[in-house]
């Protein structure tokens, strides 16, 4: 279906004349507007100090988000651009694995144990029964 504009005007001619209208039919053509949205890049500030950057503090070594063009100019040599595929947090070294600690049990006095490590350091903050050292064994073990 074709899109049509109308529009009606009255000419008004000077004396005594009867009102005429013309039509007038005018073919309107329609088309798709782009906006296109401005291409940000990642850009890291350098050196010593701070600037106000759309209503941002950027402090030394951030990186931000911006279009080249709105960076000032007064600014542009405090700042480097970045390469997106360096902007990724660097990952966490592998850790070695951390062989399991061995406990065992130690008699303090009398009914009185504690659960020590490798290196004879007690576990517990006080010397426990038998029943509650071994509890506290088999819960470390695990």
């Amino acid at each position: 279906m074709e899109n049509k504009r109308v529009r009606v005007r009255a000419d008004k001619p000077e004396g005594k004349v009867k009102k005429e209208k013309k039509v007038v039919v005018e073919e309107v053509e329609e088309t798709a507007v782009i906006i296109e949205q401005p291409i940000k890049s990642l850009f890291r500030k350098i050196g010593g100090g701070s600037f106000l950057f759309e209503n941002h503090h950027i402090k030394s070594n951030q990186t931000f988000w911006a279009d080249p063009d709105d960076i000032p100019k007064s600014f542009r040599n405090v700042v480097i651009l970045v390469d997106p595929g360096d902007a990724v947090a660097p990952k966490a070294p592998n850790k070695l694995p951390v062989p399991p600690e061995v406990y065992h049990l130690e008699e303090v006095e009398g009914d009185l144990w504690n659960v020590v490590n490798e290196k004879g350091k007690p576990i517990n903050e006080a010397p426990l029964s038998k029943a509650s050292a071994e509890e506290l064994l088999t819960v470390l073990g695990d």
